[in-house]
């Protein structure tokens, strides 16, 4: 009887050891099977993120593109954008085609055209504040532009260097571009006078003053108030003389002036 319970007991462990070894197996094909789910689905979800990389550096590069040619930038090459590669080691081909490594070399590319963009837009915001570009007054009209005219004092012909706008006595002048104050005292013919320079050539001149509100080496901003409408110095009555010159040579300002303007001939 004692062999016989051994026996079976025999039996039983060899079955239960066979069994538990198929479930092994069986756990470690199913583990084997999602496992190469899961990297399938990591493959798949990293091309899409990879289409959807491209599809973004290429709508970048479009705007990149469009920036260099508004700011007057010449645009970058073709054989810039190939990002040639080269060197004892053979070349993976993800990094000829447009895998990671290769994205990252045009994110790269992108990323120094947009700084020299940015540089370049900088500067051209800086030589923009030098440009006399605004009415130095608001309100009134042009009474007499650049250009020979009859002198109201002497009657004959004479040049007018600059810009006469009739406004009522006080009105505010204003700075038409960003610079330095070089002159804001009187002068003889034009009275109070403030001259001031934009940058290394332009110069403009407001004169016949009532008040004088900046000093010479005084910094301003287009739009600062640098005086008042008046009429000193040789004049008939308030009014500001503007000029704008460009290397000591006077230019017409209304080439210069491009916000509204009441001309009266």
């Amino acid at each position: 009887m004692d062999k016989l319970y051994r026996n079976i007991f025999i039996l039983l462990s060899g079955l239960f050891l066979l069994l538990a070894g198929y479930s092994a197996v069986r756990v470690t094909l199913l583990l084997q099977v999602e496992n190469n789910r899961s990297l399938q689905l990591a493959q798949h979800n990293q091309l899409l993120q990879l289409e959807e990389l491209h599809a973004r550096m290429d709508s970048l590069r479009s705007e990149e593109a469009r920036l260099r040619d508004m700011m007057g930038l010449p645009p970058l090459s073709d054989d810039m954008w190939r990002l040639g590669t080269g060197g004892a080691l053979p070349v993976a081909p993800e990094e000829t085609e447009r895998g990671l490594p290769r994205l990252e070399q045009e994110i790269l590319l992108l990323h120094s055209s947009l700084a020299e963009i940015g540089t370049f837009a900088e500067n051209l915001q800086l030589e923009w504040e030098l440009v006399p570009s605004i009415r130095p007054v608001r309100g009134g009209y042009i009474s007499s532009r650049y250009g020979y005219r009859d002198d109201p004092f002497t009657h004959r012909r004479a040049f007018h260097r600059g810009l006469d706008f009739r406004v009522v006595r006080g009105t505010p002048i204003m700075a038409t571009a960003a610079g330095t104050v070089v002159q804001a005292n009187r002068v003889r013919g034009f009275g109070r006078v403030v001259k001031i320079r934009h940058g290394d050539e332009i110069e403009t001149m407001y004169a016949h003053l009532d008040k004088i509100k900046v000093n010479r080496g005084q910094k301003v901003a287009r739009g600062d108030i640098i005086g008042e409408v008046g009429s000193s110095g040789r004049s008939t009555s308030s009014h500001l003389h503007y000029e704008v010159s460009r290397s000591k040579k006077a230019l017409d300002p209304l080439d210069y002036i491009i916000d509204g303007l009441y001309v009266v001939d």
